[in-house]
Parts: C-alpha cells; sequence; structure tokens
C-alpha cells in the first residue's frame, strides 16, 4: 500500500511540474506573439495539458487570434461564438483566477465593436487590478508586462 501511496505522489508532483513549466512556456510565447507562426505554437504548447483550465483558456485565445488569418466570414463568426462562450464558460467556472480574466480582457478588447463581445471588459479590468497584488511576484510582473502592453495600466 505504501509503496502505491508513493508512486501516486512522485506522479501529482512530476504533473504538476511539468504544467508549471509548460504554462511558463506558454506564458512567453503569447507575451512574444506577433506572427501567425508564433500563433501556432501557442496552440501547439497548450494542445497537451487541456485539463488545466488556465492553459485551456490560452488555447482558447489562440484559436481566436488564428481567426485574423482567416476568409470565411461565417466559419470565422461561428468559430468566434463557440470559442468566446467557451472562454467565458471557464471565466465563471474559475471566477478568482486573475489570468483567465485577463485573457478575456485581451480579447474583449481586440474584438471588432460589431461583435459586441465587451460586456466584462470594464470589470474583467477591475478585478485584475484589485486582485493582482494576491498573486506571486512572477505573475505579478507577467500581468503587468501584458497590461502595458495592452496601454492600459494605470494603477
Amino acid at each position: 500500500m505504501r509503496i502505491y501511496l508513493f508512486l501516486l505522489t512522485i506522479f501529482i508532483s512530476t504533473t504538476c511540474y511539468c504544467q508549471e513549466k509548460n504554462l511558463i512556456e506558454i506564458r512567453s510565447c503569447f507575451k512574444s506573439i506577433e506572427s501567425v507562426n508564433e500563433i501556432k505554437k501557442l496552440i501547439s504548447l497548450s494542445e497537451n495539458s487541456l485539463d488545466h483550465p488556465v492553459i485551456l483558456a490560452y488555447n482558447y485565445t489562440g484559436k481566436l487570434m488564428m481567426l485574423d488569418y482567416s476568409m470565411n466570414p461565417f466559419k470565422k463568426y461561428k468559430i468566434f461564438k463557440t470559442k468566446t462562450k467557451q472562454i467565458d464558460s471557464i471565466v465563471s467556472a474559475n471566477q478568482k483566477n486573475t489570468e483567465i480574466r485577463l485573457l478575456r480582457y485581451y480579447l474583449q478588447k481586440n474584438s471588432p465593436y460589431f461583435l459586441k463581445y465587451n460586456s466584462d471588459l470594464s470589470s474583467d479590468l477591475k478585478f485584475i487590478k484589485s486582485h493582482l497584488l494576491e498573486e506571486n511576484e512572477n505573475l505579478q510582473f507577467y500581468i503587468t508586462t501584458l497590461l502595458k502592453q495592452f496601454n492600459n495600466y494605470i494603477l
């Protein structure tokens, strides 16, 4: 029995470490996206850990970013509606997660106005700013850097 408990502990520890390492790589990739290849890399990096809500949110964000390179407006709209609903459901299930809120904020800020995907823009920004100091230093720095890139950081 002890051996099984020991093996289970090692497995869980290894899984958590790998997900954290993957999340760091995903954040780095997201922060430096400038081309379609980097968006594809973000999606690829996030494909292996879709059971983690933050990584799943990055995956959906990448797929929504890919819509800028799609030509069929009907397909774009269908994917947009599906993925934004999925992002909103991730936020609903993880309401206290600042990073997921940041991703939704990014998507709403960059969505075309006529699609009317902007209802949570101000509440997400307010939540991010009010809960930023509760996060670890690395995540605080990452979020602050991204908010500066979005030209919105005023504390």
